[in-house]
């Protein structure tokens, strides 16, 4: 089985009218752009319940699993979208990064909002192989909120079936290397995919172009992560530093990775 994915901050809609950056006018930009990759699971962070539906419209061969972060449709989504004519979801969920994780809208350790984590447990419809996405966003305010949360991630993982192919995508707001990195990667059991890719696009860049640094912020900006589980064999991870017609879609860069599962 081989699985393309992209991790994308959509960056949240706000109100509609005037500015150089509403969803009115990247939501074509954006379509173009997953239109041209056309991910297998694009797992999105910062969407709002409107922005989402926008995109279902946009992206008809996909079906979504997400969860307003303040409830319902309340708030932005951890989103997931998977072809519908490849997988079918068995299983999903949502958890808050907090100390009462089943609570809706709960906050710990001085986050600056409620932040959330969505995982969806896929079956191949072709091959029947099954694997989990997580896809979550790490607070971009409290340090030890990102590390609370990353350690809570962690935790929550270990309720997955053993030996399923896990990967967990999101805007980690904050670079490899840093704590919450090493709390993410070190035990061993998640890998970052843009290390261990055969080939990589976009080399010195970072995924924080806040829509005017066509470098992303450099590599201290590469707050955007695949960290997959070692039944993964990476074959490419591209940053996706492209305009559409000279405009940036997101003030982030998507993460595009494509890989496939080991054989033994």
């Amino acid at each position: 089985m081989t699985i393309h994915i992209m991790t994308y901050n959509l960056r949240v809609g706000g109100s509609a009218g005037s500015g150089p950056h509403t969803w009115e006018k990247r939501r074509p930009l954006m379509k173009k752009l997953l239109q041209n990759y056309t991910p297998d699971v694009l797992c999105t962070q910062e969407g709002t319940y409107w922005q989402l539906t926008g995109l279902e419209e946009d992206l008809l061969q996909y079906d979504w699993i997400g969860l307003g972060r303040e409830g319902g449709s309340k708030g932005e989504f951890m989103a997931v979208f998977f072809r519908k004519d490849k997988y079918r979801a068995v299983d999903f969920d949502h958890f808050w990064l907090s100390e009462t994780p089943a609570e809706i809208g709960s906050v710990s350790w001085e986050t600056a909002c409620p932040r959330m984590a969505t995982w969806v447990f896929l079956e191949d419809r072709g091959t029947k192989e099954t694997f989990y996405v997580m896809n979550t966003h790490l607070d971009h305010i409290s340090v030890r909120a990102r590390e609370e949360g990353a350690a809570l991630l962690v935790q929550e993982r270990k309720g997955f079936q053993s030996g399923v192919p896990v990967i967990l995508t999101g805007d980690f707001n904050t670079h490899p290397g840093s704590r919450v990195y090493e709390i993410l990667t070190g035990s061993g059991e998640l890998f970052d995919s843009w290390r261990t890719a055969d080939e990589r696009k976009g080399s010195g860049l970072g995924t924080f172009n806040d829509f005017t640094d066509e470098n992303g912020g450099g590599e201290e900006q590469r707050i955007d992560w695949v960290l997959v589980s070692e039944s993964w064999e990476v074959e490419g991870a591209e940053i996706v530093d492209v305009k559409v017609n000279d405009e940036f879609p997101s003030d982030h860069y998507p993460v595009y990775v494509k890989m496939g599962l080991k054989r033994s």
